[in-house]
């Protein structure tokens, strides 16, 4: 009995390798699993539900088909916060709040795409509050979807700029900030993405022993938790051979 935990995979057309290791991942490992969460960033960009790309289809009737087997959970990441109840329907796939606290084999789990903890990224987070107001999305979705797209690429321009300029440091997660969501939560488990600096961390929470589990980014190879039912761990990598 496992379940299955995955994130930033950036999913493009000029990606046809990762393309290829998610849908094998999707079609084989996942289809055996107890349950599958995506933790944000499943595509590359998201400009809203009424993508007509080839790939968004794609990836819907994948996760459909999957979805028909075992349970799929996604929370949206800071690349596809656009995401809403259409995908969500036409992929059968249940989307999260973030944070969000499961039921882990018994074991209550805090999940997050990770952004929310880099709160030393003063810049980001007000460009986070900005772009997730309802009005905000509400207001993109009035405009084409041509127009939408062209604003998505000069927004990764921009992102691209301001990560070139920030501190690595600054770009990662808060320790006191994860640890304050985690007891907010009472959770000894914190499972997230985002930062693309896969790692499993032990740390002290209330003079007891807690993990903080950081999902990889798919860049050259798939990269995927697996958790079973015993609670044993393991981040592993997949390659188009798997």
């Amino acid at each position: 009995m496992t379940t299955y935990f995955i994130s930033d995979l950036h999913l493009q057309e000029e990606e046809p390798k990762i393309l290829s290791i998610f849908f094998n991942f999707l079609q084989d490992d996942a289809a055996q699993a107890d349950a599958l969460y995506i933790l944000g960033d499943l595509f590359e960009v998201w400009v809203g539900d009424d993508d007509s790309r080839p790939l968004a289809i794609q990836v819907k009737k994948a996760l459909f088909e999957l979805s028909k087997k075992v349970p799929v959970y996604l929370i949206t990441g800071n690349r596809d916060f656009a995401m809403g109840e259409r995908f969500a329907h036409e992929s059968g796939i249940k989307i999260l709040n973030d944070p969000c606290v499961i039921d882990l084999y018994g074991k209550k789990a805090l999940l997050s795409h990770g952004d929310i903890f880099c709160i030393d990224d003063v810049a980001y987070q007000a460009f986070r509050k900005k772009v997730r107001n309802p009005a905000f999305l509400r207001n993109m979705a009035r405009l084409p979807l041509w127009a939408r797209r062209g604003l998505a690429r000069y927004a990764r321009y921009k992102s691209k700029r301001h990560t070139g300029k920030t501190q690595l440091s600054i770009q990662d997660v808060n320790q006191q900030e994860v640890e304050r969501q985690m007891k907010a939560h009472d959770v000894d488990l914190l499972i997230h993405g985002h930062t693309h600096r896969p790692a499993i961390h032990e740390l002290m929470l209330n003079n007891m022993p807690a993990t903080r589990i950081v999902l990889g980014a798919w860049h050259d190879h798939g990269s995927v938790l697996e958790y079973k039912n015993n609670h044993e761990v393991e981040l592993k990598k997949l390659n188009s051979m798997h």
